[in-house]
């Protein structure tokens, strides 16, 4: 029968839950069906069917995670279910009106060894201190993995034998309790407890990259933006779309103008490659958006080809893709510049971390008044701070230099934005 594995969704995914079933077993599904959503390490995504037939058996519950590749339940011609395995055995053993004995713990065998054939892809050997305990050789290693005790599991395979799924049901169980409970650890010697909260596959993965960034030779550059131009013509487009219900945003004027100076300074739109500095000749800009499970980063694709208009129609897009988790693996890869903006937070000035293997990344601050000298006057003035990182690998100071201040220039005299 077609089994249904766990796909790789994403170029960092070694391993994927399921969130939520929405196909059961008993249920009619086709080639192209959404029959679960798969919780990855940076979006919750759909797993499709690619077989027609009857939904016979889930291998894997809700909550538990397994590798890519594994089984996570199958599709044939005639319904088997799933939970059968689980259900108390008939006692009554007299023959049916053909004569015959009554064929549910057939089906339940049947049932099992599709379960087991599918669980020893995965299992290895190795004794085990469990291993008495009847259970299959990989419901013991995941347990072993997961530090879990066989003996506190009741088995749903014949005579009791534990197998993999109930392992994972135990796993998951145990962490969405873990999740869910606020776990306190007293503190020696304090006055204070200490909260410890599970990490979830996006911060962890967030927390490896970063690690990697930091070990780029890397320096900041900063610059401060008049923006008082630029206030006054998005002020006039959003008068003219406002009859279209469209307006764009100071970050979309700012992804425009990046846009433009990278095609001038073709050197910061680059990555670096080990032992050759990739220059690339359209610019697919990364926006980068903070969820509460870690940092995503939804590109852009061709934004040196759009009108600002265009960029904050896609910008809308990509952005309310990014925090409903509906983002594809394509749709975060392979930018080559990035803008991380905390002024909506208030931030005057950050520095952020490098987006390998990107050449260089912004960070944008908050508006503020701010008093500078205009005509011998000192007068009050709406301004932001830029501050651009640099993998100096890639660039030298007088190469980030230039392109801020060219940057700089054209958000002051933004008409040439719109050109």
């Amino acid at each position: 029968m077609p089994e249904i594995l766990m796909p790789r969704l994403s170029d960092t995914m070694e391993e994927g839950s399921i969130a939520k079933w929405l196909k059961q077993p008993g249920e009619m599904v086709k080639n192209g069906d959404v029959i679960a959503e798969v919780e990855t390490d940076k979006a919750t995504m759909d797993l499709i069917a690619y077989e027609d037939g009857v939904l016979s058996s889930i291998i894997v519950s809700e909550g538990a995670s397994v590798p890519i590749g594994a089984v996570v339940a199958i599709v044939g011609e005639d319904v088997v279910n799933a939970n059968a395995e689980t259900a108390p055995a008939k006692t009554d053993s007299s023959p049916s009106a053909s004569g015959k004995k009554d064929s549910e713990p057939e089906v339940a065998k049947i049932t099992q060894t599709m379960a087991d054939r599918a669980e020893t892809v995965f299992s290895s050997n190795g004794a085990s201190l469990q291993s008495r305990i009847p259970s299959s050789p990989l419901a013991r290693k995941i347990a072993r993995d997961a530090e879990i005790d066989l003996s506190e599991i009741q088995g749903s395979g014949p005579g009791g034998r534990i197998v993999r799924a109930d392992v994972e049901t135990a796993a998951a169980q145990r962490a969405r309790k873990e999740s869910r409970d606020v776990r306190t650890v007293p503190q020696a010697g304090a006055y204070h407890q200490t909260t410890s909260i599970p990490t979830t596959k996006m911060r962890q993965v967030t927390a490896k990259r970063l690690s990697e960034a930091a070990l780029i030779p890397q320096f900041t550059l900063t610059a401060q933006v008049d923006l008082t131009k630029l206030n006054s013509l998005r002020q006039e487009v959003n008068t003219y779309l406002a009859k279209s219900n469209e307006k764009i945003s100071v970050t979309d004027m700012l992804v425009k103008a990046c846009s433009n100076t990278l095609e001038r300074h073709p050197q910061v739109n680059a990555s670096w490659d080990n032992d050759a500095i990739l220059i690339h000749q359209g610019v697919d800009l990364g926006l980068a958006v903070a969820l509460d499970d870690g940092l995503v980063v939804p590109v852009i694709r061709a934004v040196d080809t759009m009108s600002v208009r265009e960029i904050a129609n896609s910008t809308k897009i990509i952005i309310e893709k990014a925090r409903s988790k509906k983002l594809t693996p394509d749709e975060m890869k392979g930018s080559t510049f990035t803008i991380s903006n905390l002024g909506p937070f208030g931030i005057e000035q950050f520095t952020a971390i490098l987006n390998p293997p990107e050449a260089a990344i912004l960070a944008v601050g908050s508006a503020a008044m701010v008093p500078v000298v205009k005509n011998d006057q000192l007068v009050m003035v709406s301004a932001m701070k830029l501050t651009l990182s640099v993998d100096h690998r890639v660039l030298d100071g007088a190469q980030g230099a230039s392109f801020l201040r060219d940057l700089v220039d054209a958000l002051e005299n933004p008409t040439s934005i719109l050109l």
